[in-house]
Order: C-alpha cells, then sequence, then structure tokens
C-alpha cells in the first residue's frame, strides 16, 4: 500500500489496509487506483476508478 500511495501522492487522505479483501469485495471494487467516496452525510457510496485529480476530487467534497 506504501508504494500505491507514494505513487499516487495521497499521503494527505486516510488510508484502510484491506488484507483480507473484505472492503473490496463489498464496494465492488476491480483494481486500483480506485476511490470510494461516502458522503457524510450517508447515501450510496461513490465509486470512482482512475487517476481522480484535485479538480475531479473537489466535485466530491465541495458538493
Amino acid at each position: 500500500m506504501r508504494e500505491f500511495v507514494d505513487r499516487y501522492g495521497v499521503d494527505s487522505l486516510p488510508h484502510i489496509n484491506d488484507q483480507s479483501g473484505d472492503l473490496w469485495n463489498d464496494f465492488g471494487v476491480r483494481g486500483q487506483p480506485a476511490w470510494i467516496i461516502v458522503a457524510a452525510e450517508g447515501g450510496d457510496p461513490d465509486l470512482v476508478y482512475g487517476v481522480l485529480g484535485e479538480e475531479n476530487f473537489a466535485q466530491y467534497t465541495n458538493s
């Protein structure tokens, strides 16, 4: 996981070490990079594949 975090420069975000793969299965993740974005108010999470980038990430955090 450290290699992934370093490669994509996402060390300022929280990460979960899912060695068992249970979370990947629960959220339907098929590969990396993948983002699971959970709104503070609940609801269905968004699953986004690929490099998200600051501008695209902002659409999830500013809405």
